[in-house]
């Protein structure tokens, strides 16, 4: 599933939530937030014309933690969804770098598809040792950075407003992205000034 159908039915439910829960209270936030994400995965279903188990899987970890926060009559349960569902994708992304082959390696004949028609020259570098190399490590990095948006959803869903949490939430793909390569950048740096 492409990353934009993800943000539909990841963060747009969220969003929902935390409006309908200023207005009409946590149950009325969660009811909405579960429907909107159901909705929104049968409304990718239908146009991309794909089951997709990973949203799916989103949907059953929101509308369980919603259960939860009802039940116990806090938003926290709810809050934490957005790090459970983190936790499993850092875990398949542990377990690729540490035990099989890194993330983007392992992705790489789908994304070296599309680059090849727009940046030929850079599908061709990335196709060679160096390239699988350097996706290798950026898959190291998305990992860590993963687990930091992790634990900054965590903290914002447990001490801060859903306001807050809900902006760490939504920055959480450019948080990953900007901070793998800040940090690839500066390891490179590093290791040229050690070097």
């Amino acid at each position: 599933m492409t990353e934009s159908w993800m943000w539909l039915i990841t963060f747009l439910p969220l969003l929902i939530f935390v409006l309908v829960d200023f207005y009409s209270g946590l149950r009325s936030g969660i009811i909405a937030a579960i429907v909107t994400a159901l909705a929104a995965f049968f409304l990718v279903w239908w146009l991309i014309d794909e089951f997709d188990w990973e949203a799916l899987f989103v949907v059953a970890v929101m509308a369980g933690a919603g259960w939860l926060s009802v039940r116990k009559k806090t938003p926290l349960y709810f809050k934490l969804q957005p790090a459970i569902t983190s936790g499993v994708i850092a875990l398949y992304l542990g377990y690729c770098q540490f035990f099989d082959v890194p993330f983007l390696v392992r992705s790489w004949p789908t994304i070296g598809k599309l680059m090849n028609v727009m940046h030929p020259e850079q599908a061709e570098f990335f196709s060679a040792a160096a390239g699988q190399k350097l996706l290798g490590t950026m898959s190291l990095y998305f990992l860590l950075w993963t687990m930091v948006h992790i634990a900054l959803v965590t903290w914002a869903a447990v001490k801060s407003s859903n306001t807050v949490w809900i902006v760490i939430k939504g920055l959480g793909v450019p948080i990953i992205l900007i901070g793998s390569v800040c940090t690839f950048f500066a390891s490179a740096i590093l290791e040229r000034m050690m070097g």
